[in-house]
């Protein structure tokens, strides 16, 4: 659920994700490659309010 004006919303329900990621740029420290992304049955909810406010940007503000 969200919080403040999305309270009532769900950005995603995805009954199954699956990624095929290229193991060895994982040990390698490198930048991980994904191969292929598959969602099972997703319900995405994608809104924009008018003041610019999207309910997908949820990550939290730096502290420093």
């Amino acid at each position: 659920m969200g919080i403040d004006s999305f309270a009532k919303d769900t950005l995603a329900n995805i009954k199954q994700l699956q990624l095929n990621v290229n193991l060895m740029s994982v040990i390698k420290g490198e930048k991980y490659e994904i191969k292929s992304i598959n969602l099972e049955e997703p319900k995405i909810l994608a809104k924009v309010l008018k003041s610019g406010q999207a309910n997908w940007d949820i990550a939290k503000k730096d502290s420093t």
